[in-house]
């Protein structure tokens, strides 16, 4: 088993740690990314990181990427080869994934993961990772709580994925949601292939986020698929063979609807 979405390291945005030490005895392999802090930053939070993991050969690593950050891009570009991709959360930093003030950290990202906070505010929005992915073809996109977390914003995802469809390189985290219901929609649109377990520690409890995927309505092996298998496909950077836009109809009022704070593109 993989877990897919493990915060290391303090925050003040809630009193439990996860640290590499308490991770024994949950999963056979952890993907693990700094916890985000308004105290502490970015930079600080990816070294403490990279080195609380430099022992241990089961945790694949995400860093964290700041629009606002002035040294954090050759910190990323020193450490592109120790890890399998970023992690970004557009409701912290108030920039949404698709503008071109990323474009230099994800020009360097081909084959690798960007794992993007989804809900809360509009700025993390699923339709900002669609466009991202028509740009950024090589890129694995992981939508993390489902593309949502709330309910309602779960579902403004399906309905986006409906009218535009989605790409061969965007997948789903089931960080954070405990409704086997909503889950079970989700397959039902982009397939089990497309979803990846993730428990969201220490926000919210390991135990409860296994249950969840257990109860769906799956075989074993279609659960094993969302356990380990697809997470692992991309740890180990098999991509398929994708052209740009190939599988995704864009319509012509795509820019209207989710339109960037910058009109001028650097990919």
């Amino acid at each position: 088993m993989i877990d897919g979405h493990v915060h290391i390291g303090k925050t003040e945005k809630c009193s439990r740690v996860c640290s590499a030490k308490n991770l024994n005895g949950y999963a056979d392999q952890y993907l693990v990314m700094p916890n985000i802090s308004s105290i502490i930053a970015s930079y600080e939070s990816n070294e403490m990181l990279l080195d609380e993991i430099k022992d241990r050969n089961d945790c694949s690593v995400l860093l964290l990427i700041d629009p606002h950050s002035a040294n954090l891009y050759e910190q990323i570009i020193l450490n592109l080869n120790k890890i399998s991709g970023l992690k970004y959360h557009p409701s912290v930093h108030q920039v949404e994934v698709s503008n071109p003030r990323l474009a230099r950290y994800l020009n360097k990202l081909d084959g690798k993961i960007l794992l993007v906070h989804c809900g809360r505010n509009d700025i993390s929005d699923f339709g900002y990772i669609l466009r991202a992915a028509k740009t950024y073809p090589k890129i694995n996109f992981i939508a993390a709580h489902l593309g949502g977390l709330a309910v309602d914003k779960i579902e403004s995802a399906m309905k986006l994925i409906g009218l535009y469809g989605t790409g061969d390189n965007i997948y789903f985290d089931t960080s954070g949601v405990p409704n086997p219901w909503i889950i079970e929609k989700m397959i039902l649109i982009v397939g089990v292939n497309k979803i990846i377990f993730g428990s969201d520690m220490p926000y919210h409890d390991f135990n409860i986020a296994e249950y969840t995927i257990r109860c769906l309505n799956l075989t074993a092996e279609e659960k094993g698929r969302i356990f380990e298998g697809n997470l692992r496909e991309l740890l180990q950077g098999k991509l398929q063979d994708r052209k740009e836009s190939e599988n995704i109809s864009w319509v012509s009022d795509w820019e209207k609807i989710y339109p960037s704070s910058d009109a001028s593109s650097s990919r």
